[in-house]
């Protein structure tokens, strides 16, 4: 590429950016969406799908998640009433992604939550003799990513290969909460469902910040957390990898989840992290009696 042409790259690399704050200010927005889309097509024709994962899982959340004070949030975790005691001493059930993927009669059940990218590379079972070398690589996104290579050395070697299957992403251990503060309270006691609680009561932290707090200190692996995004449906089915804080806007924006991520030790297990009691910064709260207690002690 010439200098020219770079620039003129370069130019259009930047065209991007308003483009991409007008999805950032407003997540919901199909035609901000549809717009981002087609510059990404236009400015990187081969590696589209890619620059739009990376934003997805890079650009959207960071920036987000930079507007919000935990301080000012209060979270709210619905479960059986059997399991309210346990929360409060600190007892915390995360599940791995892949149970929410396959809960098909569980208004929490999502396919595409923490979706990963699975390929199967070599179907066929396949004889290796002598000295010889075969490579296979895996292409979420249309572009070349993991390069796996076999490879045989002497005249008598020989080895059978096949059925080789690789998995990108979708594996970590997720605990989810709604969130409610001052800002979206209105909108949250108007439009979420009620009948998606798991019981009467919930348990409600009203010290985000010290909850997460207590969370990090037991160092877990690859250990994140935030808001989920929510984005407009056909823009999930597009990429290969969704990011663990991305969902579809139809039907769980009312939700307004936040959520805490970690790499298990057991990826298709459920696992409870031990945090200590928590009664000093939570409360059990019955479902009636939710927003006038939000509203008394936050607004």
């Amino acid at each position: 590429m010439g200098i020219a042409e770079r620039i003129a790259f370069n130019k259009r690399v930047k065209s991007i950016t308003p483009i991409a704050d007008k999805v950032i200010a407003n997540m919901g927005c199909s035609t901000s969406w549809n717009h981002l889309i087609e510059k990404f097509k236009a400015v990187y024709p081969n590696e589209w799908k890619l620059k739009l994962n990376n934003f997805l899982g890079n650009v959207t959340e960071k920036k987000l998640n930079s507007r919000y004070e935990l301080g000012k949030v209060w979270f709210i975790k619905s479960m059986e009433d059997e399991y309210l005691e346990k929360m409060m001493a600190g007892q915390i059930y995360c599940r791995p992604s892949e149970e929410f993927r396959n809960m098909e009669s569980d208004s929490r059940g999502d396919p595409e939550d923490d979706r990963p990218f699975t390929e199967t590379l070599m179907p066929e079972m396949v004889e290796l003799k002598g000295n010889n070398k075969l490579s296979v690589t895996s292409k979420p996104n249309n572009v070349e990513g993991a390069k796996f290579t076999v490879e045989t050395f002497g005249e008598n070697s020989e080895v059978t290969i096949g059925g080789i299957k690789t998995q990108q992403g979708g594996m970590h251990h997720i605990f989810c909460l709604s969130s409610v503060s001052r800002d979206w309270a209105h909108d949250f006691f108007k439009t979420y469902n009620k009948d998606k609680f798991k019981g009467d009561k919930v348990v409600v932290i009203n010290d985000a910040e010290e909850f997460i707090n207590r969370f990090k200190q037991k160092r877990l692996k690859s250990f994140q957390f935030g808001f989920v995004s929510y984005i407009p449906n056909h823009v999930v089915s597009l990429v290969d990898i969704v990011p663990p804080f991305i969902k579809r806007k139809l039907p769980f924006e009312e939700e307004f989840e936040f959520r805490v991520i970690f790499s298990g030790s057991k990826p298709d297990e459920g696992e409870v992290i031990d945090i200590g009691d928590i009664s000093d910064i939570a409360q059990i709260v019955s479902l009636d009696e939710l927003e006038c207690t939000f509203r008394k002690n936050m607004i």
